[in-house]
């Protein structure tokens, strides 16, 4: 009796891209944080950023402002946006709607759609 031995052996790396660049990271990013894959539009960006804090990196809390996000469907719950943002602990999130907006299906998650009346309910 024969016995066969199948031995696998991990394919090499992709080669690089011929125009890939890396971007020097910007001092509104975290240390860790990678745009090898970012958009064009997210490099003009960080580049437009960089370039705009002529080396400042601003720590204090005046460098951040509050704003508040919208977020409807599945991601009303607030375990869901937890896990989504990869939050320690879930958000304290507030019920509201938007209204000139309606719902449809698109592929299987719910988009917003402009319309004269309707209202969305979310949270925020």
């Amino acid at each position: 009796m024969y016995k066969i031995l199948s031995i696998t052996i991990p394919p090499p790396p992709p080669p690089s891209l011929p125009n890939a660049r890396i971007i020097a990271p910007s001092p509104l990013l975290p240390p860790n944080a990678s745009t090898t894959n970012a958009s064009r539009l997210e490099k003009k960006f960080l580049v437009t950023a960089a370039k705009k804090s002529n080396g400042r990196t601003e720590t204090s809390e005046s460098a951040f402002s509050t704003c508040f996000f919208f977020f409807y469907g599945c991601l009303m719950d607030p375990d869901v946006l937890q896990t989504a943002l990869g939050f320690p602990q879930a958000p304290v999130v507030c019920d509201c709607w938007v209204e000139g907006f309606s719902t449809k299906t698109w592929g299987m998650y719910p988009t917003l759609i402009p319309r004269s009346r309707g209202n969305i309910p979310g949270t925020t």
